[in-house]
């Protein structure tokens, strides 16, 4: 099923927003391994997405005749977003290991590249289009965080 390109972005501004809550979270239940920096930055990230996520729908709302061909697809944002929020789910209730959850976030960042490059090629005003790559290079980013936080996390 097709969206609106403002029903998108309103979806992107809520799953960055979690995906922040996700990291912060992160930072209790990995308690003691020293990579509390690492998850606070991309917290603080993922914040500062949705709100450029926000410039960017203010943009679209003030010159809707530009983006009228734009259509995502809304079932990878749905089930990304229901992920996200289960995953958080989890971290709040330390039902989750930390390890398992760091895997399941860089799933998610490596999905989430994919939709924002996906969605960057079909759009055809310059700046928006910027917007959107850059959102993908910053998850292509978070993943190598986050492999590296795999790596420090692991025993031995």
């Amino acid at each position: 099923m097709k969206t609106s390109l403002i029903d998108f972005m309103d979806k992107a501004i809520s799953l960055e927003t979690c995906f922040s809550e996700c990291y912060e979270m992160m930072i209790q239940l990995g308690e003691g391994q020293g990579i509390a920096k690492d998850l606070r930055t991309l917290s603080y990230q993922e914040i500062n997405h949705a709100n450029i996520l926000k410039t960017g729908k203010n943009f679209v709302l003030a010159e809707p005749d530009l983006f009228d061909q734009v259509t995502p697809t809304e079932t990878e944002m749905d089930s990304g977003i229901g992920l996200t929020e289960n995953l958080l789910r989890k971290i709040r209730g330390r039902v989750i290991e930390f390890n398992t959850a760091i895997g399941e976030l860089y799933e998610l960042e490596k999905l989430f590249e994919r939709v924002h490059m996906d969605v960057a090629v079909t759009i055809k005003e310059p700046s928006l289009e910027a917007l959107f790559k850059n959102l993908s290079k910053k998850d292509a980013e978070h993943k190598r965080i986050l492999e590296h936080l795999m790596q420090m996390s692991m025993p031995g």
